[in-house]
């Protein structure tokens, strides 16, 4: 009997130790399973987010690097750098004397920085004016032929400070960028366009601000704005309620960097009849007596008047501001 159950116990613990070895191989073969398994997800979302969180922080710490030092430094570039087009090239063969005179009367008489409003004749001719006003030096020109709404208007203004540039797609591509990463912090679309319109202008003020100074041998950069008309009529518009502030702010701009900082002459393109063109008219009329504003005629129907002085310029504003809502339709 003792024989007996020795052998029992010895088969008894064989067993169990052949159980509590094959489950000790199972959870070995199971937690070798979850650790070969468990590092690749991990690992797929650790680098999903781990990307995300390091371009979203990199570009907020970026972002002031940008704005203050690299923006204005290619804006002064392309200013420097910007050349006609052969269409503007062309037109510019069947100009007469009127562009020199005009060249003259602008860049190389004025001693102090103005805001200049061409009116009449046609698109092209006031097109090849600006263009014999633009001989020389730095120049940037801005289009508002597109601003039919607050993101176009953006949008336009970004692409058109790096046209001149060779890689300019790629940086209007992170101008946008950065832009629309902020507008994602602000729920307040009207508010975040005008915030970043004010940005971009700012990126340029800080640009004129990089140019050499107006002197004998160096003019001063000049600022040429065509179609203020397209964003005056969207504005009244359905969706265009955001484009009043950020055109005021434009206007506003214009008369900062040209009158009171004397950074850029400003050239207004502005076909008769518009309200850029007639407060213009109407601020010599009244600032005349002032010594605050010139005229000239330059044949074919083309006029340039100069506002040179603060209160000519703050009677222009008013005049467009003005004209502005009374055209507008009755809410």
């Amino acid at each position: 009997e003792e024989v007996m159950f020795a052998v029992v116990a010895r088969s008894t613990r064989r067993c169990s130790s052949r159980a509590g070895s094959s489950a000790r191989s199972s959870a070995r073969m199971l937690g070798a399973r979850l650790m070969s398994s468990e590092p690749k997800g991990r690992s797929f979302l650790g680098i999903s987010l781990g990307a995300t969180a390091g371009t979203v922080t990199l570009s907020l710490f970026a972002w002031p690097i940008a704005d203050l030092l690299i923006a204005p430094s290619l804006i002064a570039d392309a200013m420097k750098s910007a050349c006609p087009t052969s269409s503007q090239s062309a037109a510019m063969q069947s100009v007469d004397a009127a562009a020199a005179e005009l060249a003259l009367r602008k860049q190389l008489s004025s001693t102090r920085a103005r805001i200049c409003v061409l009116t009449g004749g046609t698109q092209e001719r006031r097109s090849a004016l600006a263009h014999g006003a633009s001989s020389g030096r730095p120049t940037t020109k801005i289009s508002l032929r597109e601003a039919c709404s607050p993101h176009s208007m953006q949008m336009s203004l970004i692409e058109q400070l790096y046209r001149p540039l060779g890689l300019a797609p790629v940086f209007s591509c992170l101008g946008v960028f950065w832009l629309s990463l902020f507008d994602m912090l602000i729920s307040d679309h009207a508010h975040t366009r005008h915030r970043d319109f004010c940005v971009v202008l700012g990126q340029l003020r800080r640009a004129l601000h990089r140019l050499p100074p107006a002197s004998a041998e160096q003019s001063r950069p000049l600022i040429i704005v065509e179609h203020m008309y397209v964003p005056v009529g969207a504005s009244t518009d359905v969706g265009g309620e955001g484009i009043a502030p950020m055109l005021r702010s434009l206007r506003q701009f214009l008369c900062a960097v040209s009158i009171d900082e004397g950074s850029a002459d400003v050239l207004v393109l502005a076909p008769h009849g518009t309200a850029a063109a007639e407060s213009a008219a109407s601020a010599w009329r009244g600032a005349a007596r002032k010594t605050c504003a010139d005229r000239a005629t330059l044949g074919d129907g083309l006029v340039v008047i100069s506002l040179t002085q603060s209160e000519a310029a703050d009677q222009w504003l008013d005049g467009i501001r003005l004209m502005g809502a009374t055209r507008a339709p009755p809410k």
